[in-house]
């Protein structure tokens, strides 16, 4: 997923603001549990913990998920938020899912 940085979507640093960040991670994160679990859309997020490690200034921001574990009713997946200046770790975060009946 791939996300602009312009006057839209910016802080007062000029930085990616730290929300957008957080919904590319969860939504980014979700697509994959999706696509690639029994569960399919049948999940929710249960939590979300990011780390921003440096200012996403210079756009798109490119989001990167992987599938840390899978259980029988939940998934961990990872997603890393790239800076497309220097293609370094902007924030990473960890999303786990709940199977939803």
């Amino acid at each position: 997923m791939e996300m602009p940085v312009d006057e839209r979507t910016i802080n007062t640093a000029g930085g990616l603001q730290g929300g957008l960040i957080a919904t590319m991670a969860d939504v980014t994160a979700g697509q994959l549990a999706a696509r690639a679990t029994p569960f399919g859309h049948a999940i929710a997020t249960t939590d979300l913990f990011i780390r921003y490690l440096r200012p996403i200034k210079v756009g798109p921001a490119r989001a990167v998920a992987r599938i840390l574990r899978t259980g029988k009713r939940s998934v961990v997946v990872q997603v890393d938020i790239y800076r497309a200046n220097d293609d370094q770790i902007g924030a990473t975060a960890t999303v786990n899912f709940a199977a939803v009946d």
